[in-house]
């Protein structure tokens, strides 16, 4: 897969003032944390020859932090880590370090993240997240914003340097972040006061397990599709509602906003409230697992009301029998 002008934009665009790994939030108590389930079966790490010069990239993954989550180098680009890839579990907080050649950074292949506990409600990670390499880079943070994002660079692959250049500017305006900002640990910059990433990356994530609970990916390919389009009166509100069923969304909006609106300072209240807001609406992606994702919904079938008998006739009233006449009373006799 060959880099595209919009790797070589973010390259130019993005300082290092918010990239890192950043601190990590306090501890939810996750102890015995199953392996990342989403792996290929017969996946195993690749070794790097060791005459082969590698570099080391580290990062975390970020949903907030997947602890036990599998990352790797997707070399073929089919979205799992397969067997000779460069695969490491992540750790406590979502972090992870892998080796790899000059030859892997420089491919344009994507990083992903799957499986693994959600570390804010220990409950299974069934998504995927995204993010590319690159070495201009010093860390890796694997989030919904750089999932987004890897899906348009892969959209921009056969465009123009403008027309890469302008796609980012959108985007950048749509989600009313900088580039930073979505390259950033979200979790990091959510504690010291800046809230925006995390919550635009939480809309993004729970806006993927409600439309599309079985692939979320799904989601961020038509969503960054749907940007690519997007008029200038456009926001990301309205671009994700043209995702959802009718039927969704009006619980969707309310998401959304219930989201943005959040007055909460800490990352991990902010996944909380959203996760506890989706629940309540019944758009959560536990709940939504056993639909077909973008199917709609089978009116059950109203029974028709039975016949009513007819009514029977109301016979005709009999002739009333004429009153008899009164005979004339006879005179009186004169006095």
């Amino acid at each position: 897969m060959k880099r595209s002008y919009m790797l070589t934009l973010f390259a130019m665009t993005a300082s290092f003032g918010f990239l890192g790994c950043g601190s990590s939030s306090s501890s939810s108590g996750i102890t015995n944390v199953p392996a990342a389930n989403t792996v290929a079966a017969d996946a195993t790490t690749a070794a790097p020859d060791a005459n082969v010069p590698t570099i080391a990239i580290s990062g975390k993954a970020i949903d907030p932090e997947l602890v036990g989550a599998a990352v790797c180098l997707d070399l073929n680009v089919n979205g799992q880590c397969d067997e000779g890839e460069p695969l490491v579990a992540t750790g406590s907080n979502g972090e992870f370090a892998l080796s790899l050649t000059e030859e892997q950074v420089a491919g344009g292949y994507p990083l992903i993240a799957t499986g693994g506990i959600d570390r804010e409600s220990g409950m299974a990670f069934l998504g995927t997240l995204m993010a590319w390499v690159d070495s201009n880079y010093p860390a890796y943070n694997i989030t919904p914003l750089t999932t987004l994002l890897y899906q348009e660079m892969v959209l921009s692959a056969s465009s123009s340097a403008a027309e890469a250049q302008d796609l980012m500017q959108k985007t950048q305006t749509i989600l009313d972040l900088s580039v930073d900002e979505m390259l950033a640990d979200i979790i990091a910059l959510a504690n010291t006061g800046n809230e925006s990433a995390m919550k635009r990356a939480l809309i993004l994530e729970k806006s993927a397990e409600a439309i599309y609970p079985g692939s979320t990916l799904t989601f961020y390919q038509a969503l960054a599709a749907t940007i690519v389009s997007a008029a200038d009166t456009d926001t990301l509100e309205s671009l994700i509602l043209q995702l959802a069923q009718p039927q969704m969304r009006d619980d969707l909006s309310t998401l959304i906003r219930t989201i943005g609106a959040s007055v909460q300072t800490n990352s991990y209240a902010l996944a909380a409230e959203a996760r506890a807001t989706a629940e309540s609406l019944g758009i959560d992606q536990q709940s939504l697992l056993g639909e077909e994702p973008g199917a709609e919904p089978q009116a059950p079938d109203v029974p028709q009301a039975p016949d009513m008998p007819d009514t029977p006739e109301v016979p005709d009233t009999p002739d009333m029998p004429q009153t008899p006449s009164v005979p004339d009373m006879p005179g009186t006799p004169g006095m």
